[in-house]
Order: structure tokens, then sequence, then C-alpha cells
């Protein structure tokens, strides 16, 4: 998922304007998941002998994994739901929480997310 250029310069705009607090979550992908459907891989060498073709079935989504990507974000959008932030219509990768006073803006771009508002303890809590 790639951000639009124009939502990522409003955000970094209104971050400098306001003065707002802001985070990075440099890997996502750590939110490891269930996999949908069976995903099977070689024993990884040192394990097993090379006459041997035995394979393991992946119980959770691993980071390389084809499927990774799309199975951190469903999570990440989840839980980031969960916590009351909507998606945006035009651009999916920005998530906005805002209540009373208290704004928060989670933005993905590729594989890391900046998350930008007025209230660090809301942006803590976000990635906790």
């Amino acid at each position: 998922m790639v951000t639009h250029t124009c939502i990522s310069r409003d955000l970094l705009n209104r971050l400098s304007f306001y003065a707002w607090d802001w985070d990075t979550c440099q890997d996502p992908r750590e939110l490891v998941s269930d996999l949908k459907e069976e995903v099977y891989m070689k024993i990884p060498q040192g394990f097993s002998t090379k006459e041997e073709t035995r394979v393991c079935i992946l119980k959770k989504s691993i980071y390389g994994l084809k499927q990774a990507s799309r199975n951190w974000y469903h999570k990440f959008t989840t839980a980031l739901t969960q916590l009351g932030y909507h998606q945006g219509k035009v651009d999916h990768s920005l998530f906005i929480y805002k209540v009373d006073d208290v704004y928060v803006a989670a933005l993905i771009y590729v594989d890391d997310v900046i998350i930008v508002g007025n209230n660090m303890d809301k942006i803590q809590h976000t990635k906790a």
C-alpha cells in the first residue's frame, strides 16, 4: 500500500504547523497473523539432509512470505478500527482518530507507519 503524495505532504505540514507529536512504527509486519490458506515451505538448511523432501506447513505469516503484506495490513487495519480510527475514503492508507480535541493520524507508507497528532498518550496507546 502506497499513500498519495499530497496526503503525506498535508500531514507533514500539519505536523510542522501545529507542532504535533509524532512517532513511527518501523516494521508493522511484526504483527504476525494467522494464515487464511495453506502455505508450505521447504525445511531450512541445517534442519534436514539434502536428500530429504519434507516440507513444513506454516500456521503464521512470516516476513518475506508473499501473503505477509496482505496479512499484516488486514491485522493492522482491524486493530486501528478497533481503537476508534476511521480509514480514509480517498487514501486507504490513512487512518484518522478524532474525538473531542484529540486528533491522531496514522499513515502507512510501504512497510512503515508514521503516527502524528496532538496527543502523545494516544499515539503511544496506538503503538502498544
